[in-house]
């Protein structure tokens, strides 16, 4: 949020806005995945009405359209490696180049990793779960399979151990939201 409001020392101009406006959109909806992580905590997991059966109905004329099952599964590989690339992000650190952030020493530098390696992680667990149950979807031609964050994040809930990995997610989403405000204020602003 702080990052959407100071802009970056990179960019300038049209860019820069653009950066700002990518990084308040990537606040908000971390604060919100981390809300509906910790909303379905304190509400055991209640089901959700409209929106799952809007998805069904989607998917399945996907899926009934010529090359629709190939398309759908296309989309859940892509989501799965979206989070590969955020699994690698977390392992190697590599979000702790070129923003400005590399010359930080002591606690504000720990606590960006820690955030930023916990975000990122929680960020690659989501996008692989949605994934998977598009692929699932797409190859037993059952739309039910197909969930969004909200059915993902409500499926994990209901196994054993659920629970513990939805207070991961709500963890790892409230901390890729204060690592970008910790990289908005304390990168270095030319």
């Amino acid at each position: 949020l702080s990052m959407a409001i100071r802009g970056t020392h990179k960019k300038s101009g049209c860019k820069a806005v653009l950066f700002r406006i990518e990084n308040l959109v990537k606040a908000i909806i971390h604060f919100a995945l981390a809300a509906v992580a910790a909303n379905m905590l304190a509400n055991s997991g209640s089901s959700s009405g409209s929106s799952g059966s809007m998805r069904k109905t989607w998917t399945g004329k996907l899926m009934q359209s010529t090359g629709g099952r190939f398309l759908l599964a296309l989309i859940g590989v892509i989501f799965i490696i979206i989070a590969i690339a955020q699994f690698v992000k977390a392992w190697k650190a590599k979000f702790m180049e070129g923003m400005g952030i590399e010359a930080l020493q002591g606690r504000k530098r720990k606590f960006i990793l820690i955030a930023g390696r916990v975000g990122y992680a929680a960020r690659g667990l989501i996008f692989a779960l949605v994934g998977a149950g598009i692929v699932i979807a797409a190859a037993t031609s059952d739309a039910s399979e197909a969930k969004g964050i909200d059915g993902t994040l409500r499926e994990v809930a209901s196994y054993p151990g659920g629970k513990a990995v939805l207070i991961f997610m709500a963890i790892g989403f409230w901390c890729f939201a204060a690592f970008q405000i910790a990289c908005a204020c304390w990168a270095k602003i030319e």
